[in-house]
């Protein structure tokens, strides 16, 4: 696909926008049953950013940022609802999670985590951790020079993330699992520490 772009600087930024952007939904609206799912559309959108020869540094750059943002704007109610329907912090003892709302809420708490394995994942790629800021590189490079890619590193990893979130979801323990891990650890997407 994005090779189909790659002679037009502004036709690649355009189809980006529309592709990052394609990752947001309000999880509420969030649908299981159509076909594909949200979740099988996000799977082969990250998929597709993660593995994309980027042309410049400012089109790495934005994606990077769009799939940040994603996360920061859907992560916070997802968490709430994960935290308020799921493990029903808040409510009653004795009371039980809804097993339609454990699926739903574990299928968008999926889609959080292919975004941030992306994310991580393209960071690794290209050398941009946390403490090595992208803003070093100038304008004039970021928008005419190649991202360059740390060797060494491969999407093996990356895929075997993806497998293991998917097949989280075939029980209700990995759907529990999937749920905790958005809300819980320091690696989590919704952290302040990742």
């Amino acid at each position: 696909m994005y090779d189909i772009v790659k002679g037009s600087r502004k036709a690649r930024k355009k189809f980006l926008s529309v592709l990052t952007a394609a990752l947001n939904y309000e999880p509420t609206k969030f649908e299981l049953e159509t076909t594909p799912s949200h979740l099988e559309f996000s799977r082969f959108v990250i998929e597709n950013l993660a593995f994309f020869e980027y042309s410049t540094m400012d089109e790495l750059l934005q994606v990077l940022t769009s799939v940040e943002r994603s996360v920061a704007s859907m992560g916070v109610p997802i968490a709430h609802s994960i935290e308020t329907e799921v493990f029903l912090i808040g409510k009653e003892e004795g009371a039980s999670a809804d097993p339609e709302r454990l699926k739903l809420l574990a299928n968008a708490s999926a889609v959080l985590s292919l975004i941030w394995s992306t994310r991580s994942h393209l960071r690794k790629l290209y050398g941009l951790n946390a403490g090595k800021k992208a803003g070093k590189v100038s304008a004039k490079d970021a928008t005419s020079k190649a991202p360059t890619k740390v060797p060494f590193v491969s999407g093996a990893p990356l895929w075997e993330e993806i497998k293991g979130i998917l097949a989280a979801l075939e029980t209700e323990d990995g759907m529990m699992q999937q749920c905790r891990d958005v809300i819980g650890p320091p690696s989590c997407p919704l952290s302040s520490h990742a």
